[in-house]
């Protein structure tokens, strides 16, 4: 028998071990396909998108799907299907950089209180106070005293969340994209000119008994990036949990 290629003796190996990490992390696994499919269409969202996503045509306002607009229009003619790829750049960049900004700081403070003992007690009466707060109470308030942006809704929903751990970020990525969704839903989070999940829904929630799509597709495309964030998490909590790991490798 001829000996196999180097070639496929490094692939069989490589296929084999991605196929058991996928049987014993299902949930990584989708997690991040979900994930890198979103952030994709983030990223290409101005090449994928059919129209303008602000482009305001009047003769064509609440259409229902269609073959020329797939997830319909809304009231003013927008194209449903572009704005709802252009909020993923909002919501992503949102989650993201809320995660990444509170775990630094987070870390920071946790090495900080760890080395100076005297500034451990402050500090952690300072975190109860935030933890008392609900985090989108807090945000509201921030964001009342400054004009809406979206560096103003990073800050507002950052400052309530700063958490030491890898896991805990994924789960804080999750709560701040909803937060934001939440804080435009309600006028106070992405200005109206900015396509994202939140403000789509908030204008669709007025012309949901004529125009169901307006409130679905913008919900939809919200659940899916969240539960894909938690799936991730608790994917990462199992790999890195050795109790966890170790009932895995028993399956």
């Amino acid at each position: 028998m001829a000996a196999a290629s180097p070639l496929e003796s490094t692939s069989r190996p490589t296929t084999g071990g991605f196929r058991l990490f996928a049987r014993r992390y299902p949930t990584v696994v989708a997690g991040v396909a979900i994930l890198l499919v979103m952030v994709a269409i983030a990223v290409f969202a101005p090449w994928i998108a059919p129209e303008d996503p602000a482009r305001i045509n009047p003769r064509l306002r609440l259409r229902p799907p269609s073959a020329a607009h797939w997830f319909g229009t809304d009231h003013l003619g927008r194209d449903v299907f572009s704005r709802t790829l252009h909020g993923a750049r909002v919501s992503l960049f949102v989650g993201f950089t809320v995660a990444l900004t509170s775990t630094l700081i987070g870390l920071a403070i946790g090495l900080v209180s760890g080395f100076l003992r005297r500034i451990d007690a402050v500090v952690m009466r300072i975190m109860d106070g935030l933890m008392a707060i609900p985090a989108i109470l807090l945000a509201i308030a921030m964001i009342s005293l400054s004009r809406s942006s979206i560096r103003t809704v990073i800050v507002a929903i950052t400052i309530p969340a700063i958490p030491p751990l890898v896991v805990q970020a994924t789960y804080v990525c999750a709560s701040a994209i909803i937060i934001e969704a939440i804080l435009s839903f309600l006028g106070a989070g992405t200005p109206p000119d900015i396509p994202s999940w939140g403000n789509m829904m908030a204008e669709g929630r007025t012309y949901v008994l004529v125009g169901w799509w307006l409130l679905v597709f913008p919900g939809l495309f919200l659940s899916l990036v969240v539960l894909a964030v938690n799936l991730l998490g608790d994917g990462l909590r199992e790999t890195l949990d050795p109790r966890l790991r170790r009932s895995a490798r028993n399956l």
